[in-house]
């Protein structure tokens, strides 16, 4: 869910206090610090797409209730369908957690901040190769969140832009990874009009748990 400020602004991420462009920066993803009102250049410029999973915005994650987080589910998974990314990066554990309960995924002891044990396999379509689809999760970037400051969360951004190289060679082991079956399409809602890339897909999240934030 955006903030007011992002909203407000029209940009993911808007405010200042955040530490999303910084450690989109400082991780490698791309060469200099953008503004957020840059963020219409990633999809073209660096193979990165940004959504929300509920759009209305608020100023933390008590202010969503569970029904209306499930409800856009749907919608989230159609663009991973459509768009297939191969990685999709969930900034804050809360909308994972929403996302895969909503599927089914049963939790397991590897999940975290980190790359999640599970996978899309999207059909294959003329010509192309075999396209896998990724999960990773990474705190908050909000700067009330007090349990991870910048450094620990440049990190895990940097981890994340390792992934996505490796995934890029198409050495990338995944055969211990659980298989996540998306609905077909004619059971899915119709995708609203965001842009996207092929390489990484981040989810602008709510905040984390309530613990998290100061």
């Amino acid at each position: 869910s955006p903030g007011y400020m992002s909203a407000n602004t029209g940009h993911h991420f808007a405010n200042p206090t955040n530490h999303f462009w910084k450690c989109l920066h400082l991780s490698g993803f791309t060469p200099s610090l953008l503004s957020p009102s840059r963020d219409f250049t990633l999809p073209a410029e660096y193979n990165i797409g940004l959504t929300n999973l509920v759009h209305r915005p608020s100023m933390e994650q008590a202010e969503l209730s569970a029904a209306e987080m499930a409800a856009s589910v749907p919608s989230l998974l159609d663009k991973i369908r459509k768009w297939q990314p191969r990685v999709v990066c969930f900034v804050g554990r809360g909308i994972w957690l929403c996302s895969t309960k909503k599927k089914g995924v049963e939790k397991s002891k590897d999940e975290g901040y980190c790359l999640q044990p599970y996978k899309v396999i999207h059909p294959e379509q003329g010509e192309r190769r075999l396209c896998e689809t990724f999960f990773f999760v990474v705190p908050s970037t909000s700067g009330r969140v007090v349990s991870h400051q910048l450094l620990d969360k440049v990190k895990l951004f940097t981890t994340l832009h390792d992934l996505v190289e490796e995934v890029k060679t198409g050495k990338f082991d995944t055969h211990s990874f659980a298989i996540v079956t998306l609905p077909k399409p004619e059971d899915m809602p119709e995708v609203p009009p965001d842009s996207f890339a092929t390489s990484l897909l981040a989810m602008d999240g709510i905040k984390d748990e309530a613990e998290d934030v100061a």
